[in-house]
């Protein structure tokens, strides 16, 4: 008797797929502004090419605090008080209860790192929170986004996982600051087993 069984093989890219979604999506630009330009004006720059944006990202360089984005947890050297930084990681692996565990749920984890003395940005004519505001980007260009080739679309939503939701807390609370973002995905990558 033929069963599907998941074999979660696209799990680990799916933090590099954001990236890739981000970089690609045209409605995402203000984003990278508040991310690489550490000043108030920063989102009346210049749009960032695909190699700028891709320069922000650090992929196993021993010089971290050359970069803002991150795939893990742990970043050594970085310096959030003169730069914000993006750190984009999974944080659980559970199952969906509604469909007897056919289907699994990835929870992903955003943590916005920003210093003090950068966290105010100009939106709107309006003083605005660094972190407020990248997390409305990351929010309204991620929600609903298919990141996982078709099995699976990234969402804010708590009935996929209670885990979703927007946390403050982050920070050493002299210097620098942050916030943490938790969205959730379903894992699916079915193969058929036995007879």
């Amino acid at each position: 008797m033929k069963q599907l069984r998941n074999t979660f093989n696209t799990m680990p890219l799916i933090p590099y797929n954001i990236l890739q979604y981000l970089m690609t999506d045209d409605g995402a630009e203000n984003f990278w502004k508040a991310l690489k330009y550490p000043t108030y004006d920063c989102l009346s720059k210049p749009n960032l090419t695909l190699d700028e944006k891709s320069d922000l990202v650090c992929f196993n360089q021993t010089n971290q605090e050359n970069y803002s984005i991150f795939l893990t947890q742990i970043v050594e050297n970085m310096i959030p008080d003169e730069k914000p930084i993006l750190k984009i990681y999974k944080i659980k692996t559970g199952f969906e209860s509604v469909t007897n565990g056919k289907f699994s749920i990835g929870d992903y984890r955003f943590d916005i790192l920003y210093g003090g003395k950068i966290g105010v940005i100009e939106y709107q004519a309006t003083p605005v929170n660094r972190g407020d505001f990248i997390e409305m980007e990351l929010l309204k260009s991620l929600n609903g986004a298919e990141i996982n080739g078709g099995a699976g679309f990234l969402e804010f939503n708590n009935t996929l996982s209670r885990n979703c939701g927007s946390y403050l807390g982050l920070g050493n609370s002299t210097t620098y600051t942050g916030v943490s973002v938790v969205m959730a995905i379903r894992l699916a990558n079915f193969v058929n087993t036995g007879c």
